[in-house]
């Protein structure tokens, strides 16, 4: 959830503006899990995840580099940017590699939101996990290994992949061969919500990230999880 700009000709954090090397294959990262699952039966209902604000929370981080940035922004301006897709919001505030180059070192040191290492570990046992995020997938995937959470998440497609989660919805169906039916998406903001009816995925809004349940409620969400510890039992009554 980051409010800076891209380019077109050069989707990836450059290497001067983040000490990582941002390996994808089509911009997602796959885990050695992800050959284990595709030797075994179809596990065919998937679970997306957004990544900041559902499991990592770095609002407070991300807000404190573009609000340095441009001190007249303040976070209800930022917050308003996530009910669309944010890299489409103007003006932006930073370029992405400004912006890497401040979060890049201190991104997997963000704190992980309580309860939620658990509802993934019991999610994991019953469905397929991914990550659909508009963050770094390298970030992404250091922050997963530090909380031992990386094994459960064979599919993570960070901005590399496209800054449009509609376009990383479809390559999660055609990777995993399923349908927008088999998929549920677990995200903090409209903006996702709204992107994932475009793809026809449901939604489940969880309040403990970006925006309020009032903002959420505006999607039409298919359900609201107030705490991490809901969401297996949201998820089986969807699926």
């Amino acid at each position: 959830m980051l409010s800076v700009s891209s380019s077109s000709n050069a989707p990836s954090v450059t290497p001067w503006s983040c000490p990582l090397s941002l390996k994808s294959n089509r911009g997602s990262q796959r885990t050695p899990d992800l050959l284990n699952l595709m030797k075994k039966p179809a596990q065919t209902k998937v679970i997306v995840f957004d990544f900041d604000g559902v499991i990592s929370n770095s609002e407070a981080t991300a807000f404190e580099i573009l609000h340095t940035a441009d001190p007249a922004f303040t976070r209800e301006e930022w917050h308003k940017r996530f009910e669309g897709n944010v890299h489409d919001t103007k003006p932006n505030l930073l370029a992405r590699e400004d912006f890497y180059k401040q979060y890049s070192p201190i991104a997997v040191d963000q704190p992980i939101f309580e309860g939620i290492a658990d509802a993934v570990v019991t999610l994991a046992k019953t469905f397929t996990l991914t990550i659909n995020s508009s963050g770094a997938t390298e970030l992404i995937t250091q922050f997963l290994q530090k909380h031992t959470l990386d094994q459960h998440f064979p599919i993570i497609l960070g901005f590399e992949a496209s800054t449009s989660k509609v376009a990383k919805l479809k390559q999660t169906f055609v990777e995993l061969e399923v349908t927008a039916d088999d998929c549920i998406m677990v995200t903090d903001t409209l903006g996702d919500i709204r992107e994932a009816t475009k793809a026809n995925v449901r939604s489940i809004a969880v309040t403990w990230g970006f925006h309020d349940i009032a903002t959420l409620r505006k999607g039409n969400p298919a359900a609201v999880a107030t705490g991490p510890e809901q969401l297996p039992e949201l998820v089986a009554s969807l699926l």
